[in-house]
Order: structure tokens, then sequence, then C-alpha cells
């Protein structure tokens, strides 16, 4: 398995912008629904009753997309957990490490080589240092 995937950052930003497309969609839909219903509840005739209708139609899509964007919002953070979780297992941080050991710190040999990939691997599960 590739560490890094060169198209991430490329699909991650498309996610991005679809999700505010959908919030900005969201709130055309609400608004639109409120107006349609607002107008159909004033007019007393057929005509209102349609608009009535109408806007119902509109808030009860805001309900779906609604239910949608929630559902993107909670896919994105578990994607976002995995993609630094992994990270982390493959010792690529995304920050340069500060001063001191972090629970992920990975400690070298005592000649300076990197452990063995599967004492690496277990070390990180860990949170302990090899050779040190």
């Amino acid at each position: 398995m590739q560490p890094f995937d060169e198209e991430y950052l490329s699909r991650r930003e498309n996610q991005i912008q679809d999700q505010y497309m959908l919030g900005a969609n969201m709130l055309a839909c609400l608004i639109t629904g409120a107006i349609l219903v607002a107008v159909g509840v004033l007019m007393d005739s057929r005509l209102g009753t349609g608009l009535l209708v109408v806007g119902l139609l509109f808030v009860a899509g805001f309900v779906f997309m609604f239910a949608t964007y929630a559902a993107q919002r909670a896919a994105n953070r578990a994607i976002d957990r995995e993609h630094e979780r992994l990270m982390v297992l493959y010792g690529q941080m995304m920050d340069k490490p500060k001063r001191g050991e972090s629970e992920y710190s990975v400690r070298v040999m005592d000649d300076g080589e990197l452990p063995a990939e599967d004492s690496l691997e277990s070390q990180i599960r860990r949170g302990t240092g090899v050779g040190g």
C-alpha cells in the first residue's frame, strides 16, 4: 500500500466544494419553501393551496438535504481520522515533531538505524520506543 495517495488532496478539495454547495442549496430550498408556505397560507384560494403544497415539498426536500449533509460531514470526519491514523502509522506526520516525544514517536536503534518494519508497526501500536 502506498503511504500517501497523490490524488487525495484533489479528491478532498472536491468533497469540500460539494459540501459547501449542498449547504447553499439547503439554505435556498428552505427559504423558498418558507416563502411559498407563507404565501399559500395567506392566500385563500386554490392557488394558495397549491403554493402551500409546493412550499411543503421544498421544506421536505430541505429535510432530506440536511440528512445528506450531516451524513457527509460524519463521513468526512471519519475519513480524516483514518487518514491521520495511516499517516502516523507510516511515520509521515503532517507536522514537524516538537521537542520531547509524543505517543507516536519512533526511536531509532543505538546505531542510528530505524527498526525493522514489523517491529516499527508494533512499536507504534504500543506507543513505546525501540533501542532506548
